[in-house]
């Protein structure tokens, strides 16, 4: 007998199969309704199957939707380490240009007119009195922080001596270094018989221009208009910036202020640094900046400390030479500093605390490391590298770590070029922008681009694809200040005097007029860790895809007793019924229950 292609014995074979399979599986609902005897029974058990069915669905629904709402949630850890980095530290003068510098080129006469009448009416001016540094030497190669500065490595023992102001030194074998081993033989910044370091040149194309153009004012305005108001300061840091980027790097250097005598006196964990431990990277706002463990420099590997305090830090005398100081562009006197991980690009004009002479200032500081999740917790993602699809972009040759704030000056800029065909100067200063068309202030057309595009992006109308980076470390700062020399030892001011690296003569400074003379020019830093402890920020996800599985896996078995076996059961089931109907029987998994069955049905004829 058939019916549609389906032998009666098939038929039966397979129902027997398919109600014992039920009966035997794990879902105790539906064995239960097969295993029932009476036709109420089935219905009894059925109508509870349906209702746990629908109860289980519920539940499951509202599990799979609170993981789909990815949420998140932040977990604050205080950790410790016996021995931390010690930060970046990167200090500029507030002071861009020397002043002795400015005078001795005509050029910028126009836009500096009241330090030039002033400077003729002195008894002695200071175009007598201007830097005899040695150059700037050559930058380590693959240097994401700037430039390297010539003096002695941190070390202990005896160190090379010599006088800044008149340029004469003595090199002689330390006994110990810190980091290289023994026998590192060094030598003062300004020692005698130095090898004369060649001149960087910046590679822009079309060649450069080593002589300084004369500054010209924003379109429609004067100099004399800029005067009326101190407002403008902002306005004479974008000319600047303009000058600086017609200029090689070595006459960057020369226009501002020196390491080698800006770093008056510098130790490290009580042992002696001096300039080369730093390196050198350009603001278009503060001119020359000098950054203290980066890991870049040659032979220098990343500082750390075992200990907290100040006298396991690093302490700086800095000389601001506030008779170097531009009445126009400069509207204090005093230092920038800022304290950044090793691989982020310091950014002073944004970022940082001023410090003023005249005091010893103690900066504690604590390290925070925050670990961010990316898409689908965070909408907008992180990044842990600088994307490599924009066009335009301020981290240099690809070695600087990603950060926010990089991000947004890179996308400023390539909206610049995008929209105006060319950047401003400020953004000019790393080896990746070098080649763009600056814009110019005496352009209308370029400056007015330029503003609209400003008031674009403070409107949020320039679509910039920033994030945040997915692990990201700052140093939070105690800031504390101090009178510093007091009144109370004459003596010991006095001495404070010998780490100055300028002459000093024309001052005619005595134990009495002294004070006056360093709380106008010193600045003291002490920068250090508070304590090695340290916060870790870390955002988890707060339903993860092992908590759904758990969470369901146990709704099914408490509604309808389903686990991961009875889902292979079923499996089972409809696998020997696929057999059954091809005529492959003999090799279904349930073959004692179908050989049973055949016995029954020869029994009855149906052989």
């Amino acid at each position: 007998q058939h019916d549609g292609g389906i032998s009666a014995r098939k038929k039966r074979l397979l129902a027997v199969t398919v109600t014992r399979g039920f009966e035997d599986i794990g879902a105790q609902g539906i064995s239960n309704i097969a295993r029932a005897q009476t036709t109420q029974a089935r219905i009894i058990w059925a109508v509870l199957t349906m209702a746990a069915i629908g109860f289980c669905t519920v539940m499951a629904v509202d599990l799979i939707q609170k993981y789909y709402r990815f949420e998140y949630d932040v977990t604050l850890e205080i950790s410790f380490k016996p021995q931390l980095n010690f930060p970046v530290v990167t200090i500029c003068n507030l002071n861009p240009i020397l002043k002795s510098q400015m005078l001795q080129r005509p050029a910028f006469q126009s836009l500096f007119k009241k330090d030039f009448d002033s400077n003729a009416l002195l008894d002695t001016p200071l175009t007598n009195n201007s830097n005899t540094d040695a150059p700037m030497p050559m930058p380590t190669a693959g240097n994401s922080q700037g430039n390297t500065v010539a003096g002695p490595t941190v070390q202990s023992g005896s160190t090379g001596s010599g006088t800044g102001g008149s340029g004469t030194g003595t090199a002689t074998k330390a006994g110990t270094s810190t980091k290289e081993g023994t026998g590192a033989r060094t030598a003062s910044p300004t020692a005698t018989g130095t090898k004369k370091a060649p001149i960087v040149r910046r590679g822009v194309k079309g060649g450069v221009n080593d002589d300084i153009d004369h500054p010209t004012p924003p379109a429609n305005l004067t100099f004399v208009d800029l005067d009326a108001s101190h407002e403008n300061y902002n306005i004479f840091s974008e000319i600047s910036a303009e000058l600086f980027n017609k200029l090689t790097n070595q006459k960057m250097y020369e226009l501002g202020t020196r390491a080698s005598r800006f770093i008056a006196k510098c130790t490290f964990k009580q042992k002696p640094c001096a300039a080369n431990n730093f390196t050198i990277s350009f603001n278009y706002q503060y001119g020359n900046c000098f950054s203290f463990n980066t890991g870049t420099l040659k032979k220098q590997k990343v500082e750390s400390v075992n200990y907290p305090g100040p006298l396991y830090g690093l302490q700086l005398y800095l000389d601001i030479n506030k008779a170097e100081y531009i009445s126009r562009e400069v509207p204090a006197a005093g230092i920038r500093i800022t304290i950044t991980p090793q691989g982020i690009r310091p950014n002073p004009a944004d970022e940082g605390y001023d410090v003023a002479p005249g005091t010893l200032t103690s900066i504690g500081v604590k390290m925070r490391n925050i670990k961010r999740l990316t898409r689908p917790y965070n909408p907008q993602g992180c990044l842990n590298h600088p994307s490599k699809n924009r066009t335009l972009s301020l981290y240099e040759n690809g070695t600087d770590r990603y950060s926010y704030k990089g991000c947004i000056k890179s996308c400023i800029a390539s909206a610049q070029l995008s929209k105006c065909g060319c950047i401003s100067a400020r953004y000019s200063f790393t080896a990746s922008t070098k080649s763009y068309k600056i814009c110019k202030l005496s352009n209308l057309n370029e400056t007015k681009c330029q503003e609209d595009l400003e008031k674009d992006f403070v409107a949020g109308k320039v679509n910039c694809p920033c994030v945040r980076s997915c692990n990201e470390r700052s140093f939070e700062a105690t800031i504390s200040h101090s009178q510093m020399p007091t009144e109370v030892n004459l003596d010991s001011n006095y001495e404070l005097l010998q780490y100055f690296k300028r002459p000093l003569a024309k001052f005619r400074l005595t134990k009495k007029n002294v004070t006056t003379f360093l709380r106008e020019n010193l600045v003291a830093l002490n920068i250090y860790y508070e304590d090695l402890n340290f916060e870790n920020i870390t955002q988890t996800p707060r339903y993860s895809e092992i908590e759904l599985a758990s969470d369901i896996g146990g709704v099914l078995g408490l509604w309808i007793g389903i686990s991961v076996l009875t889902v292979f059961e079923f499996i089972e089931i409809v696998m020997d019924s696929l057999l059954i109907i091809f005529g492959k029987e003999k090799i279904a998994s349930r073959r004692n229950t179908i050989t049973e069955f055949k016995a029954q049905l020869q029994a009855n004829g149906f052989a």
